[in-house]
């Protein structure tokens, strides 16, 4: 016959000794418990013996990963990160200028926090024309921008995050100035009488 010291999580069949749980548990909350199992006879005198087991919760892939904001992660580099996930790179960056890294946490463990960053671009073709985003989070300039064709750009990843990046271009006077002529001369006369 067997029982357990520890109700409240575990019960165990008394006839075949199988352990179940008693509820449902949260390894981000606690990771392992210790139960001891007892064996009794059924004789006279009644003999029994026990044993500890460490029972280990493995962890099930419960909790998506979410984008952080942290400190300036320039790196000496014309990007630099303004607040939250709002990076600023300067217009006429060349291409493969470094603006932030990303970075995301995942409550899971192993090889279910394991993060892959990548742009999601099906409803915006060009911004991997634009950007790159490596898979450890680095963010990088893919051409030259143009302020003056756009001035800011937000990359969201509906998927797995809320969270969303603003990169904005700063501008630099890169353009003269133009005069605006209207497309008829106007001719009119004035009577100063």
């Amino acid at each position: 016959m067997y029982s357990l010291l520890d109700f409240a999580n575990f019960k165990v069949d008394p006839n075949t000794g199988w352990i179940t749980a008693n509820r449902v548990f949260d390894r981000e909350t606690r990771d392992s418990y210790q139960v001891t199992v007892i064996a009794s006879d059924q004789g006279v005198p009644q003999l029994s013996s026990s044993v500890l087991l460490n029972l280990t919760i493995l962890d099930r892939n419960d909790h998506a990963p979410r984008l952080v904001t942290n400190r300036d992660q320039s790196r000496g580099s014309p990007g630099r990160r303004t607040s939250g996930n709002q990076f600023v790179v300067d217009e006429n960056a060349p291409a493969n200028t470094f603006i932030g890294t990303l970075e995301a946490v995942d409550e899971d463990s192993a090889e279910n926090a394991q993060l892959h960053y990548q742009l999601m671009a099906e409803n915006e073709p060009l911004l991997k024309t634009r950007f790159s985003l490596l898979a450890n989070g680095s963010l990088f300039t893919a051409v030259t921008l143009d302020r003056e064709e756009q001035a800011n750009k937000s990359l969201t990843n509906p998927l797995s995050t809320t969270a969303t990046v603003t990169i904005i271009v700063r501008d630099l006077n890169d353009n003269p100035p133009e005069f605006i002529r209207p497309k008829e001369l106007i001719h009119t006369t004035f009577d100063f009488d």
